[in-house]
């Protein structure tokens, strides 16, 4: 390499990821102690094969140091299926493991950088949302210094230009990804999207530019050379509607007036990012659903779901629409206020509060429903047996028995585990909500337990199914008499 460029840049790069789910402050000592002893001249610890190669390498890099742009840089990377909460103990130990390499004065930059699940699931994201884009923005000005935010810029592009940063590289399809952090997904030709449309193809096209509220694009990376820009792993926050009308009216945009309003973000600041994504999106009304979307939760519990077999696989629809325009069953995808009433129904053991009084439910989010430290199993298996049960109630035995759908919900679960729910963030809830998946997998068992709670609310309703009579919190505490236990025979 540095016969044929004349020098040498060089990063190390030093990865331990476990399945432990915690981290531990001797285990970043340990990480530490290891890298410090792998840039030793004679290292004390015994090396294998692989490691001793490795030491070659570095020896000969750094043997040939007269011709580093600039000294190498170190990365630690400590990965674990926990997460990391900046507990002051072990952010003090990765420092000083760090700042132990800085003092050898062998590196430009090093950094220990504890990962957790969430962190994953977030790069992994990335790495499928990833896209680069070229164009040309010269109709544009450049906005003032805001803290947490690289470079910002308002302006405009020609319609025709702006749909070759949306489109796939084939230009057969517009890039779906590049929608993942918006709160909606495509909402169809609905009222405000065939007005859009209609301007698209109206004599007054022209005014687009006037009339629409833009785009907003934020970058996590960006290079400029002039009026040409790059930008790399961005999103479009706000716009998905515009975006995907004019992508489908693109066949007459090529000589058209349309020009489109894009405010253009360079940041890596979360922060800024997120009221940037609730502020765009003020000139309709966002509802509790659509704000909670971008939270790390939801976007966890969207992965869960499609993390299943195919025959049980249920897609969460995290933002509004997202699977509309993909061949699945309907029943199959669970929208929130599903989510929230059959989790409610099931695990609150508040199958009343789910017929009739969804709005309260929804004040709890963030409070016993959705938390952040929550088992994901309890929400996906509600969703399972929901769908296990409206698979059941289309046909005409008991299609009678709709109006007492969340109370045989409840039913199901303490059939299947008649005891008090443990903490939704314990082992012990993920371990019973594995035994309860084992029967709901199975379809002459689910078949079979839908039939017993049947049994259940015909005794519990004394055979009235009426809305006024089986909606209620008689029938839930007389569904929790029959069934619960509060300790082991």
């Amino acid at each position: 390499m540095l016969d044929q460029n004349g020098y040498i840049e060089a990063t190390f790069i030093f990865v331990q990821a476990e399945r432990s789910p915690s981290f531990d402050g001797a285990k970043i000592g340990t990480i530490g102690n290891g890298v410090q002893d792998f840039f030793r001249p004679v290292p004390l610890m015994v090396q294998n094969d692989d490691v001793k190669d490795a030491t070659q390498i570095w020896k000969a890099i750094y043997n040939r140091a007269p011709s580093f742009k600039r000294r190498p840089a170190c990365h630690i990377y400590y990965v674990t299926t926990g997460k990391w909460t900046d507990a002051a103990d072990l952010v003090a130990r990765k420092n000083i493991e760090a700042s132990k390499l800085t003092d050898t004065e062998m590196f430009e930059a090093v950094t220990f950088t504890p990962y957790g699940a969430d962190d994953i699931m977030r790069l992994h994201t990335a790495t499928k949302n990833a896209v680069t884009r070229t164009f040309t923005f010269d109709q544009k000005v450049q906005i003032p210094s805001i803290e947490g935010v690289r470079l910002a810029y308002l302006g405009y592009l020609h319609a025709n230009d702006f749909v070759k940063i949306i489109s796939d590289d084939a230009g057969d399809d517009i890039v779906g990804g590049i929608f993942y952090d918006n709160v909606r997904d495509w909402q169809d030709y609905n009222e405000v999207n065939s007005g859009i449309r209609q301007t698209v193809l109206s004599e007054k096209k022209a005014r687009f530019v006037l009339m629409n509220n833009g785009v907003t694009i934020i970058a996590r990376g960006l290079t400029q050379f002039g009026n040409i820009f790059t930008i790399e792993n961005f999103q479009i926050v706000n716009g998905c509607q515009t975006s995907n009308v004019l992508f489908d009216q693109r066949a007459k945009l090529k000589d058209s007036a349309i020009h489109v309003p894009l405010r253009l973000i360079w940041t890596n600041d979360d922060n800024v990012i997120d009221s940037v994504v609730t502020g765009t999106n003020q000139q309709t009304e966002l509802t509790q659903e659509q704000i909670y979307a971008r939270t790390e939760f939801a976007k966890r519990l969207e992965k869960h779901f499609e993390s299943h077999p195919e025959e049980i696989r249920l897609l969460y629809e995290r933002r509004d629409g997202q699977y509309d325009r993909i061949p699945v069953e309907k029943g199959r995808i669970v929208a929130p206020q599903t989510l929230i009433k059959v989790f409610a129904s099931m695990f609150l053991e508040e199958p009343h509060a789910a017929a009739k009084s969804y709005k309260t439910l929804r004040l709890r989010v963030g409070k016993d429903i959705f938390l952040e430290p929550d088992k994901l199993d309890p929400y996906f298996l509600s969703a399972l047996a929901a769908y296990r049960l409206e698979v059941q109630l289309r046909t005409k035995p008991l299609r009678v028995y709709k109006s007492a759908r969340y109370h045989m919900l409840l039913a199901m679960r303490l059939l299947m585990d008649p005891f008090p729910t443990s903490f939704m963030n314990s082992k012990e809830m993920e371990k019973r909500c594995g035994k309860m998946l084992e029967v709901l997998k199975d379809d002459t068992q689910a078949n079979q337990l839908v039939q017993k709670a049947k049994s259940v609310i015909d005794k519990a309703s004394g055979g009235d199914l009426s809305r006024d009579n089986v909606r209620t919190l008689a029938t839930t505490e007389q569904i929790t008499k029959m069934l619960k236990k509060y300790k082991k025979d």
